[in-house]
């Protein structure tokens, strides 16, 4: 059974700080490489125990950060930006799995460095 895209992030869907921790926006993938990036990065960050406290939305504007991955020859790129749309941490690593885990400790880490951000 194939389950899209749109439902699988309706059921990450919370409303802003329900986790009273950060929120994260994961904006879809207009290109896909090595399989559906568009669920593979949000399921990713539910199931990554480094992301524990991250609270993926569904709506653009209403998160404190933007996280975005992107496949690229030997590996992943990752940038988390903040509402303010400045880039806060970037990286990469060689899997999807140690990308959204670098990112996710770069959301973390930015918010307890600076309490609740803009």
């Amino acid at each position: 059974m194939l389950v899209s895209p749109m439902v699988f992030f309706l059921f990450l869907a919370l409303p802003q700080g329900a986790t009273g921790g950060p929120t994260v926006y994961i904006p879809p993938q207009e290109t896909v490489f090595a399989g559906d990036i568009g669920t593979r990065v949000p399921k990713e960050v539910q199931h990554n125990t480094a992301c524990k406290g991250v609270t993926v939305l569904v709506r653009e504007g209403q998160s404190h950060y933007t996280l975005n991955v992107g496949r690229v020859s030997l590996g992943w790129n990752w940038t988390v930006a903040g509402k303010d749309g400045e880039l806060k941490a970037s990286g990469g690593t060689k899997r999807l799995k140690n990308a959204v885990k670098d990112a996710c400790n770069a959301i973390l880490n930015h918010w307890k460095s600076t309490g609740k951000p803009e």
